[in-house]
Formats: structure tokens, C-alpha cells, sequence
């Protein structure tokens, strides 16, 4: 060894994550799909957009559940689709970066679906588009950044100042008159992405398995200690309320 070699510089610690991929999936899927409603009779032709499947309280109420998830794939008119698209591509990325396919997909879905039955339990109006998803992604993404506050330090406290200043501007924003914005159904997404999120949200421990508390990390290796798989009673208990929540509503309805 030379006299003045250097040692080289310590392993970095990289947080545990994955190329987004799913997320452009879902972006081609509703850019299609809104394609296919203008080109059969318009994107905001009401008609239409029942027929494809958006929230409408009186059709759900008659019996066709499916459209508190078909909803949430449709959109009004071009603007709705590139300003959801261009937030799906900001934030989604992330999201999935963070917490990998599986439970990005979970949390798109199931919060989409909470954000259309928020929607159908406090609204009567028609109703479509990714924003109950998207606030349910953002939800999570909340919940990650307020769970790794040890672990990533101020960075994760600057992010989650950001987000709580972005949501605030939401639902200012939503509730300006004229905006047609669904804030039931943002407010339906974002709290079962809240809820979601904190059971699914990564749990980073160090490679020799002793998790990571307030202070350094004895190894400079992190791995996420969290699964799909390991939050299954979760989900299952959040279908089986989001179900039986449906069913009650329309019982009071009908």
C-alpha cells in the first residue's frame, strides 16, 4: 500500500427502491380510454360517459357497483385528462419508486375506489376521473414521508411541509365557486390513502435485522422489511368495509 493512498469513501445509504414502470401503464390505459369516449360520442356528452361507466348515484344505487371503480379510468373532456395524466406522471412515479408495484397498484385502486364511494354517499351528481386515486397516492405518500422523518431526516420533513402546503391549495382550489371539483371524492381518496398508506408504507431495517431507530445505522445497507403479502388482514378488512359500506348506503337509498 502507498503511503498516501486514500480509504475509500463509506457505502452510501440508498433507500431501497424500484424504476416506476406500472405507472405509465395506467397513464396509457386512461389516455386510451378517454380516446374511446370521444370518438363514440364525446367526452363530455353525459350520456356517453354513463354509458362507459361514471359515477352516477341513481345507477349505483340500482344495483351497478362496478362504476365506483370504472370511474375513476374515465375522464371530462381533454384538460381533465392531461392535467390528472401530468399528476399521475409527478406523483406516481414517486409513490411507486417508494413502495413498488404491487402495493402502488393496491393503493390506485382501492383508494380510487374509496374517493367514487365518498362521491356516491354525500353526492347525486355524475362524477369521473384518476383525482380520488391521485389523492389517495398523495395520502400515502404523506403518511411515507411522516414515518421515515428518522430515517431520511430533514429532507422528509421539508417534503411533508410541501405536501400539507399543496393539499391546503387543493382544497382551497376545490372549493371556489364554480371549480366542479368532486371534493367528496378527493376527500374519500386521500383518507384511504392516509389509511393505506400507514400499513403499507415501507419499513426500512438494517441488512443484519436490527430496524432502525433514532440514531445511525450500525450497517450502511437498508432493506424494506414491509410486503404486500404481510399487510393481507388489512386489506382484506378494508375491502370488507369499503363492501359493506356500499351495501348499506344503497339499502338506504333504495
Amino acid at each position: 500500500m502507498e503511503a498516501n493512498s486514500v480509504p475509500p469513501p463509506p457505502h452510501p445509504r440508498q433507500l431501497p427502491m424500484v424504476p416506476p414502470r406500472l405507472v405509465y401503464g395506467i397513464m396509457v390505459v386512461i389516455g386510451v380510454l378517454w380516446l374511446a369516449t370521444e370518438v363514440t360520442g364525446g367526452s363530455n356528452n353525459v350520456r356517453n360517459m354513463i354509458a362507459w361507466g361514471a359515477n352516477f348515484a341513481p345507477y349505483v344505487t340500482r344495483g351497478e357497483y362496478w362504476r365506483l371503480f370504472t370511474a375513476n379510468w374515465l375522464h371530462f373532456g381533454i384538460q381533465h385528462l392531461l392535467f390528472n395524466g401530468y399528476s399521475l406522471y409527478a406523483l406516481g412515479r414517486s409513490v411507486e419508486s417508494l413502495f413498488g408495484p404491487r402495493r402502488f397498484a393496491v393503493l390506485y385502486l382501492l383508494t380510487g375506489v374509496s374517493g367514487a364511494l365518498a362521491s356516491y354517499i354525500f353526492t347525486d351528481g355524475l362524477s369521473a376521473g384518476a383525482s380520488t386515486a391521485l389523492l389517495g397516492l398523495f395520502g400515502a405518500l404523506m403518511v411515507y414521508f411522516y414515518r421515515q422523518r428518522e430515517v431520511i431526516g430533514n429532507s422528509s420533513r421539508a417534503q411533508l411541509r410541501q405536501l400539507v402546503i399543496v393539499l391546503i391549495i387543493n382544497v382551497v382550489f376545490g372549493f371556489l365557486p364554480g371549480s366542479r371539483i368532486d371534493n367528496w371524492g378527493h376527500a374519500g381518496g386521500l383518507l384511504g390513502g392516509l389509511m393505506l398508506g400507514w400499513f403499507l408504507c415501507p419499513r426500512y431495517v438494517a441488512a443484519d435485522g436490527v430496524e432502525r431507530g433514532g440514531g445511525e445505522l450500525a450497517t450502511p445497507y437498508i432493506v424494506d422489511a414491509n410486503s404486500l403479502a404481510k399487510q393481507w388482514l388489512v386489506l382484506l378488512a378494508f375491502v370488507g368495509a369499503l363492501v359493506a359500506v356500499t351495501l348499506v348506503v344503497v339499502m338506504l337509498r333504495a
